[in-house]
């Protein structure tokens, strides 16, 4: 029991570091191809860089271009001091990140976290079922907008969105 919620505790940490990927945190990167100023190099701390490059595989800027305050704290925050602390892996950590996502609304970051899944090596299985998961509490309205943006990200990485079902479970077994 104890096991269990140590893993809670440190998955809402996770969590709350993925709810703080504003509207258009990651979003602003891939628009504008601007790399970290030096200030922003400078403040961040080594696991937050470490980290960051390993989920993006790039060192642009996210956002805040003229506050590099701010974004030196968001990448302490939410890719050192929530990771770090969690004690969770990085897999298992992404896909804490993208349910957060889905049930917060953040389609762009989602994106963008699909991508930092597969670049840390998570499988699109485990990727879709965390997405499916997610269901029951942010509703088919949400659901089905993510997996549009899942399939996009899996199609414009060469992955075949019409993989072989996973299912184990019968409408009997349930």
């Amino acid at each position: 029991m104890q096991s269990r919620r140590n893993f809670m505790k440190n998955g809402a940490i996770i969590a709350a570091g993925g709810m703080a990927l504003g509207a258009d945190t990651l979003n602003a990167a891939q628009n504008t191809g601007a790399q970290m100023k030096t200030d922003t190099i400078r403040n961040l701390t080594p696991k937050a860089k470490e980290n960051f490059i390993a989920f993006l595989k790039t060192t642009e800027l996210p956002v805040g271009y003229s506050d590099p305050e701010f974004i030196s704290n968001y990448i302490n925050f939410a890719f050192d001091e929530s990771l770090e602390k969690s004690g969770i892996d990085h897999k298992t950590a992404v896909l804490i990140i993208m349910a957060s996502l889905v049930a917060s609304g953040g389609e762009n970051e989602y994106e963008h976290m699909v991508n930092a899944a597969l670049n840390l090596g998570v499988d699109t299985v485990s990727i879709k079922e965390t997405l499916y998961h997610t269901t029951p509490y942010a509703g088919i309205g949400k659901t089905a907008q993510f997996t549009r943006a899942m399939n996009a990200v899996f199609t414009k990485r060469g992955i075949d969105t019409k993989q072989k079902s996973q299912q184990t479970v019968s409408k009997d077994d349930r």
